[in-house]
């Protein structure tokens, strides 16, 4: 006789109330005609089953809608990437079909891609380790590059272990960074170090020279009657003082040498592995060029420069107070000179 087979699922109402799920599965005869004569088959309580999948279900949907809005990348790999959403594939610059194309380090510098693959690996054995970031350079398809923050953990993705991670694009933050940190070490007006930061490679000079004994020189250099420019021209003509000695000083020192507005009128220059005669050299070459310059808006101006030697028994504070008392020599001895004072104490 012809048979044939089925399997069904129904919702049904128990006795107390209650819901329950389950599914039969069976067989049925029909005689010649076609009609159905007996049927046997069984039925299974599938309830537990039927709500893990629902729960499954929900918890699919609310991931969805949670990553699918979210302004920031998500994506899940195994040896290529497996889930990317919008926010990933725009910060990459590739569209969803191309990023699950990819393995997880070829979207990322070449330069990462080795220790990239070591992480994938580690995860895809189900290795579990901190959760720090890693801030990598992503190439777009044009060749662009950006800089985004990485954060990816381990996961159990459809029958086998996952890498999870999250991305942000933070380009812009480090270059608000780059900026903040050149204007903290950067004087405003004449674009050379500011009194802190020369503060900073006075430190790590002193450090080097307790190490090495190298020794460098120390020039203290000021204005010459700069409060009568200000009070005869005006704040404007000097500050364009200011800038162009910083100009030319700047551009008959060497690339090693380290040139800082100590404040107001006042610089630092300070020399690396120069002797103290070539040091007198370059300190007399600068007293000449400012000398000769030919100031705009103003008459003639001129520096007094005060130097000294670190030795080996000096701190910062005794080499600033030595070079600093050195420059008022020159200034009391007439100014528009150059004074070198070689001597711990005065």
């Amino acid at each position: 006789m012809p048979r044939g087979f089925f399997i069904t699922e129904h919702k049904v109402l128990r006795k107390d109330g209650s819901t329950a799920y389950v599914q039969g599965s069976g067989s049925i005869e029909f005689s010649k005609n076609g009609e159905p004569i007996s049927m046997m088959g069984s039925v299974f309580d599938i309830t537990k089953t039927r709500e893990s999948l629902l729960q499954l279900q929900e918890s699919e949907e609310k991931f969805r809608k949670i990553t699918e809005t979210s302004l920031m990348g998500i994506f899940i790999y195994k040896d290529y990437y497996v889930y990317a959403n919008d926010a990933f594939c725009n910060l990459c610059g590739y569209t969803r079909e191309n990023v699950l194309q990819k393995h997880p380090w070829e979207l990322i510098h070449l330069a990462s891609h080795e220790s990239i693959k070591a992480v994938v690996e580690r995860r895809l054995k189900g290795e579990e380790f901190p959760k720090e970031y890693n801030d990598l350079i992503y190439i777009h398809p044009d060749g662009s590059q950006r800089v985004m923050r990485v954060i990816s953990q381990t996961i159990f993705f459809e029958g086998s272990y996952a890498g999870l991670g999250t991305v942000m694009d933070i380009t812009d933050i480090q270059e608000t960074n780059k900026k903040l940190e050149q204007l903290a070490k950067t004087d405003n007006l004449t674009g050379i170090s500011n009194r802190y930061h020369m503060n900073q490679v006075l430190d790590a000079k002193i450090v080097e020279f307790n190490r090495y004994k190298e020794e460098f020189i120390l020039l203290m250099i000021d204005i010459d009657y700069f409060k009568r420019v200000n009070d005869n021209f005006g704040h404007d003509v000097g500050d364009n003082i200011l800038k162009e000695i910083t100009e030319i000083i700047s551009q008959h020192i060497r690339e090693g040498d380290e040139f800082a507005r100590w404040g107001g009128e006042e610089f630092l220059l300070m020399l690396p592995r120069t002797a103290q005669d070539e040091a007198k050299t370059v300190a007399d070459k600068l007293r000449s060029l400012i000398d000769k310059h030919p100031f705009k808006n103003t008459s003639n101006i001129t520096i007094s420069i005060g130097m000294t030697a670190f030795h080996e028994n000096d701190t910062k504070e005794s080499l600033l107070k030595r070079v600093d008392t050195t420059l008022y020599v020159a200034k009391d001895n007439g100014r528009n000179c150059v004074v070198f004072n070689n001597a711990l104490q005065l």
